[in-house]
């Protein structure tokens, strides 16, 4: 229902106004075994571009531009996860399919998948790569920091104090 509802909404194209991920669904699906297309996506000029590499592939590097998955151009792909999003702009959209991540959007829109047939332009040159899924949990979730990052900091620029309190959960003894 929250993908329809969120389809729905996002015809508003107001990026105020969305019904948010199936976070439930989601930990669900997590709990169950799921598994998660293997590469993080970051967007400059309408351009997808390796952020973060999960897969066991080193030699898909960051920086290396996405053209496709599964025999889908990124073009279609997006088209399809677009409606999910609720935005005035492409340039919107992509910057909350970056937020909410890449791989989560698309197992939204495209459910399962344990094998991926992604085409990657490294250098000028086209090649296909054959990517395993990765744990939802431990290959994903558990490695992603760099969004969110949930270290505690502060820091001082001039006369202002800047805080960034970290994650509120997890060994409380050690936080306080």
């Amino acid at each position: 229902a929250t993908t329809i509802l969120q389809q729905l909404v996002s015809e508003i194209n107001n990026g105020h106004t969305e019904i948010g991920f199936p976070g439930q669904s989601y930990g669900e699906y997590a709990y169950a075994g799921g598994t998660l297309f293997p590469l993080e996506i970051a967007f400059e000029h309408n351009i997808p571009f390796i952020r973060k590499n999960w897969s066991e592939n080193d030699s898909i590097k960051v920086g290396d531009k996405v053209l496709g998955i599964n025999g889908m151009s990124m073009t279609e792909i997006l088209s399809k996860i677009y409606p999910q999003i609720s935005a005035e702009r492409p340039y919107f959209k992509n910057a909350k399919i970056e937020l909410y991540s890449f791989p989560r959007l698309y197992w939204q829109v495209f459910g399962r998948h344990d094998q991926f047939e992604v085409e990657i332009q490294s250098k000028g040159k086209n090649t296909i790569y054959s990517l395993k899924a990765v744990d939802l949990i431990d290959g994903y979730e558990m490695k992603r920091n760099e969004v969110l990052n949930a270290t505690m900091k502060l820091w001082f620029k001039g006369q202002t104090a800047y805080l960034n309190p970290g994650n509120f959960s997890g060994d409380q003894p050690k936080f306080k």
